[in-house]
């Protein structure tokens, strides 16, 4: 398309932003608890793969209509890409439903995100002050791609050396943690060079939360009565919730 910009920066820049709209099948990380055990292999990929299957569709088509109806210099000059296609399609009267519909639309989403970061609910607020929305996905984007890049490295040591970690894992080739790890680190390291101020505070964000874990678990574990405390609240969230701790693979607890 004439304009376009095919450079590999730009194109990884472009996948980097759309990568949000793809974010929800993290949530399966989470929620992995609230499938049934005797489903478990099956349900998990095929609720990861139909999600983001259907997450394509609806997006290419998406694009696709806006494509077919909007030239490009509307597009780009637009503030709301979808009122400005509603107005073009159905008229103006129309357009102003398009923020209701947007927000219901993302209940869904807020679902998803309270389901699995209820913690971070809190500190959202926070964020509120640190900059425009753009700026704000790119933060979040670096932290979520630092965590994965961290967790597909682990996954991939635990693969290769063939660590017991579950008594019946879900089994599939290291190819695929591989190649996703190397799509990671590619989405992380073409934005730092385009956008290095969000990609420091990104990173800064990271860290500050390993350096938090690290001095709360090791103030837990060398501090006897918080030990106790811990014991204590999780035995209680496990009696009030009806859950279990995850055990390793040589324990198989019995309900």
């Amino acid at each position: 398309m004439k304009g376009s910009d095919w450079k590999p920066g730009a194109i990884v820049l472009a996948i980097y932003q759309g990568n949000w709209a793809f974010g929800g099948f993290t949530t399966l990380n989470y929620g992995s608890e609230e499938i049934q055990i005797e489903n478990f292999r099956k349900t998990l990929p095929r609720a990861c793969l139909g999600g983001l299957v259907i997450s394509a569709i609806i997006y290419v088509l998406v694009n696709v209509s806006y494509f077919a109806i909007l030239t490009p210099k509307e597009i780009i000059d637009s503030s709301a890409v979808a009122t400005t296609f509603i107005q073009r399609t159905v008229g103006n009267g129309a357009a102003f439903a398009v923020p209701a519909v947007v927000g219901f639309l993302l209940i869904g989403t807020l679902n998803g995100d309270v389901f699995s970061w209820s913690r971070f609910t809190l500190t959202s607020i926070i964020f509120a002050f640190l900059g425009d929305t753009d700026q704000l996905v790119d933060y979040l984007n670096v932290v979520g791609m630092l965590t994965t890049v961290f967790a597909l490295l682990v996954l991939v040591i635990i693969k290769w050396k063939k660590m017991p970690i579950a008594s019946d894992p879900v089994k599939y080739s290291i190819f695929w943690p591989i190649l996703n790890l190397i799509i990671m680190i590619a989405l992380l390291v073409i934005p730092i060079q385009q956008d290095p101020i969000s990609s420091i505070i990104g990173f800064s964000m990271f860290l500050a939360g390993v350096v938090v874990y690290f001095v709360v678990k090791f103030i837990v574990t060398h501090t006897e009565f918080l030990g106790v405390i811990d014991r204590k609240l999780t035995h209680f969230c496990q009696i009030l919730t009806w859950t279990i701790v995850d055990s390793g693979p040589e324990e198989k607890t019995h309900m």
